[in-house]
């Protein structure tokens, strides 16, 4: 029997570890208890469901295997089996509540693979405290932070700078050696090891660096990879539910492995020697979000996905959540694909090609983090917002725009992220046409589809361009919105700099203008004028605004998602925005 995290002895990290003692400050007997009832009960319906789809063969009727269900699904119209004749009336029954069955799937899994429900929950749960952490929670020494970054983005340049074929190792040992010194506990303050407070730290910091790491990990970006390049199967939904089950129970074993590393390169050791530390993490942060009122807004939503219930199946809706987020990405690679292999003529107006001040634009730009400024402009006081950011969406900025790769061409500019750690490049680049109306577009530079919601939630993907005839300035507006619900498991840090977060409650839709301008800049010692100068002397220069408003949409009206982009572009115009945030920051050519 596949049991619940607290049913067995979870891996426990030593004291020196994460610095928690054996003593649990959250102890859930009701929780095991009501998981062993649900799991036990859901065994028997599985067992009662595979007798009746496998007959004695006294009966001497059909086998109604799984492959007899994946392939009679298409014969399934309005409740009405139209399968091969010798189907009993029980049996036409169980294929049509099979085929409307959405956790059917998770069901079958779950017989081919018992420990993935407990793996996914441990993810979920993991992804769902992280989402929670803000710069402020890691209690960093800005000092410490700037001087560390700055020393490591000197080394990260020169790795950017390499062949495509051997940066992408150089690359991750820069962010590893930054993060193990950012997060190294023998150079941390901690007063007291033995303090509540200070364990609870030692357990946040521990969770950003393992997130952090695994984000700038080769092989988990090339397990990603990988599974989404699924080509013509895209379109299998069984074959898809396969692909992303062996997904996270790869992605679960190499959490593991890095977790060992993290903890190692903090001088922190793995007690016990168990196979994966992950189920002792996660316990920990169980404890935090039980016994810290920081994240106490967590508490509902992670008991939900303990015993799958409250909302009923909260954990199986998670699950489905999670799939259709990964079919939606295999989706587009598998249309990436086919139009590489039949690839049709571009259409596209706007800035004239050929001018030197446009060819200045293509290059590889490296974003400098001294140049990083973020104001909030509420109340109407400007003061640093940058320790208010949401960590996971400052990483995705970070890791979409930090570096990217500009090309400007046939009155259309693409960026694609440099920042590929398994050195393949975004099979498509975000591609912005520059003749200063609406558009769509599908995928951010690092080829992540937009249909996929930001890690804030945000669904983002309407934007406009407007070039100067010179080609220095380009003023670009992006737009996103979210369509929040009572309920709506989004977590939000209720701080209005956060350009992708925002309060769980609102009357309406809420959403966002990113006016951002662009402007190329020449060294003041320059010996040649911009228009022939080399890139190296060129840099770029980004000035943001962020403003929010409230779509309420009429009684009649259809959501923002399902508009088109020439009726959302009405909204957009008739709305009233208000500036938030206002940020800075500059790119150097390498």
């Amino acid at each position: 029997m596949e049991m619940g995290p607290y049913d067995r002895q979870a891996p426990e990290l030593s004291r020196e570890s994460l610095c928690v003692d054996n003593a649990r400050a959250f102890t859930v007997p009701e929780h095991r208890y009501n998981e062993q009832q649900q799991q036990q009960q859901m065994i028997r319906q599985l067992q009662r469901q595979q007798w009746r789809l496998e007959p004695p063969e006294r009966l001497r009727r059909p086998k109604l295997t799984p492959q007899a269900l994946a392939d009679s699904r298409d014969r399934v119209r309005d409740g009405v089996y139209l399968g091969a004749n010798g189907f009993s009336a029980v049996q036409r029954r169980i294929a049509i509540d099979s085929v409307n069955d959405e956790y059917l799937w998770q069901k079958e899994t779950g017989l081919r693979e018992p420990a993935f429900r407990e793996k996914a929950q441990h993810l979920l749960i993991l992804w769902r405290f992280i989402q929670r952490v803000s710069l402020s929670d890691l209690e960093l020494s800005a000092d410490t932070a700037e001087s560390h970054i700055h020393a490591h983005w000197l080394r990260a340049a020169a790795a950017l700078r390499a062949p495509s074929l051997s940066f992408s190792a150089d690359l991750e040992r820069v962010v590893a050696s930054f993060l193990g010194n950012l997060f190294d506990g023998r150079t941390t303050q901690q007063p007291d090891a033995s303090t509540q407070l200070t364990r609870d730290q030692a357990t946040v910091r521990a969770m950003v660096h393992l997130f952090l790491r695994a984000l700038s990990s080769r092989t988990v970006q090339r397990l990603f990879r990988e599974a989404c390049q699924v080509g013509d199967g895209a379109s299998n939904k069984q074959w898809l539910q396969e692909r992303f089950v062996s997904l996270v129970l790869d992605l679960y074993d190499i959490l593991g492995v890095v977790l060992r590393e993290v903890t190692a390169s903090a001088g922190l050791n793995v007690a016990g020697g168990q196979s994966n530390p992950v189920p002792a993490l996660v316990d920990n942060v169980l404890s935090l979000i039980y016994g810290r009122t920081h994240f106490s807004v967590l508490r509902d939503e992670v008991s939900a996905l303990l015993l799958d219930r409250q909302p009923p199946n909260a954990l199986s809706d998670a699950l489905n959540h999670a799939f259709h987020v990964f079919a939606a990405q295999a989706k587009e690679t598998m249309l990436v694909l086919r139009q590489q292999q039949d690839p049709r003529p571009e259409r596209w107006g706007g800035m004239g090609n050929g001018s030197p001040t446009q060819s200045l634009w293509n290059s590889r730009w490296l974003l400098d983090p001294g140049s990083v400024r973020c104001n909030s402009l509420e109340n109407e006081t400007k003061r640093d917002a940058r320790e208010t950011l949401d960590l996971v969406a400052l990483a995705q900025l970070i890791r979409e725009f930090g570096c990217i790769d500009i090309t400007v061409e046939r009155g259309k500019m693409s960026l694609r992220t440099a920042l590929s750690f398994d050195g393949a490049m975004a099979m498509a680049p975000m591609e912005l046409a520059l003749d200063g109306r609406l558009h769509g577009f599908r995928v951010l530079p690092s080829g992540i589809s937009t249909v996929i919601a930001t890690a804030g939630g945000w669904s983002i993907g309407d934007y406009l361009t407007m070039p100067s005839d010179d080609g220095r300035y380009l003023n670009l507006r992006f737009f996103a919105f979210k369509e929040e619900t009572k309920g709506s498991n989004t977590p939000s840090n209720n701080t209005p700099e956060s350009m992708w977060t925002s309060p769980t409650k609102s009357p309406g839709t809420m959403v966002r203008r990113i006016s951002l301008s662009l402007v190329l800049e020449q060294d003041l010692g320059a010996d040649e004028p911009m228009d022939g100068g080399y890139p190296k002397d060129v840099f770029v220069v980004l000035h943001g605004t962020v403003c929010g408003s409230t779509y309420t949409r009429p009684s009649s009206g259809v959501e923002l998602c399902r508009m088109s982009s020439a009726d959302r572009s009405v909204v957009w115009n008739v709305l009233k925005w208000t500036p938030t945030v206002e940020v800075q920051a500059g790119y150097v050519a390498i």
